[in-house]
């Protein structure tokens, strides 16, 4: 294997992950028409998911009536099609289902102000498969050491590379903000060698 020169691994790294986030941006996914990076189709994913989770078991269902109750809305909005559909097909709504329309029907549901997490689901697994598939593809560790932050013979990280692609994109998002979703994420990203090169 012949050794590239570091500035050129990171040039050649950089437009690898320009690409990927370019096609996570412009592309759409199975649950939205929107980009992958919007908080619609983080929004849409997490509704997906709670949906299928309330169809399979009464401790789900449970679990989505009690993010509702919270104030989440994409939980109820789940639930009210939900309890829509059942209605429409003249299906005995299970007892949770009855006792959350009650509640709702009597006083409304409130929901807490400021952004979720959750809008950013779709958005962070991308970042976090576009960092595993850099580190992957070019052998590039995902994170660096503070101290080496800065320095121009530092040998980039992944996580440093792939926020550059998001800065190019114009989806400004700093080492630190990648780094904290690699973390979060890291154990969910494929493993086996080779795979982004796939």
């Amino acid at each position: 294997m012949m050794i590239l020169p570091a500035r050129m691994v990171e040039a050649e790294a950089l437009a690898f992950a320009r690409e990927w986030i370019e096609r996570f941006r412009d592309g759409t996914n199975p649950w939205s028409s929107d980009s992958a990076l919007t908080a619609d189709s983080g929004r849409a994913v997490t509704q997906h998911l709670m949906r299928q989770a309330t169809l399979l078991h009464p401790v789900n269902r449970m679990q989505v009536i009690a993010m509702a109750r919270a104030g989440d809305t994409e939980a109820h909005d789940v639930l009210r099609t939900l309890m829509i559909e059942m209605q429409s097909r003249s299906e005995p709504m299970p007892t949770e289902l009855i006792n959350y329309n009650m509640e709702v029907l009597h006083g409304g549901l409130h929901q807490p102000p400021g952004p979720k997490r959750k809008d950013k689901l779709l958005r962070d697994v991308c970042i976090a498969m576009t960092v595993a598939a850099v580190c992957d593809r070019f052998g590039l560790k995902p994170t660096r050491n503070t101290a080496s932050r800065g320095r121009p013979s530092a040998r980039p990280s992944a996580c440093s590379i792939v926020a550059e692609a998001l800065e190019v994109a114009q989806m400004g998002m700093g080492e630190k903000a990648v780094e904290a979703i690699w973390i979060r994420l890291r154990n969910a990203m494929p493993t086996a060698p080779g795979w982004a090169s796939s």
